[in-house]
């Protein structure tokens, strides 16, 4: 998967920056995909008007996860912690992108969390309302 995510371009490239991959290149969390058994957790930094995230996807067997990390785009003004809270689970919709396309996966699930319920339902949540963050407007179209 290393190689997959290395050849997207800069606009997507960025919200999976930094993988570290799984001894099976991905080949396990397809399957789980596909079985409607993978899960994905997030995890934000926030500290003096700059962020950061982590993000880990994992199946049954956790030997073979795919854990990755970014840096929040944005200015000084752009940032908060509830920002670096969508750019995490924007790293993993993109990285399940990127697995799916490579393993032609035209069909499954996988359950997404963090801990904050908000940026859960203004990511994922049609009904949710996006009057509240309209500066992270960037995001949320992204995932």
């Amino acid at each position: 998967m290393y190689q997959q995510v290395m050849k997207l371009p800069p606009t997507k490239q960025w919200s999976i920056d930094k993988i570290i991959e799984c001894r099976d290149d991905g080949v396990s969390i397809a399957h789980e995909i596909v079985q409607g058994t993978a899960v994905a957790v997030s995890d934000r930094s926030f500290k003096h008007e700059s962020g950061a995230s982590a993000w880990v996807i994992d199946g049954a067997s956790h030997e073979n996860r795919i854990m990755g990390c970014n840096i929040v785009p944005g200015t000084k003004h752009d940032h908060s912690a509830y920002r670096s809270e969508l750019v995490g689970l924007l790293g993993i919709v993109s990285m399940v992108q990127e697995i799916c396309s490579f393993y032609k996966v035209h069909g499954g699930s996988i359950e997404a969390g963090c801990n904050n319920v908000s940026a859960l339902d203004m990511a994922f949540d049609k009904e949710a309302d996006t009057t509240l963050q309209m500066a992270d407007h960037d995001i949320v179209a992204a995932i």
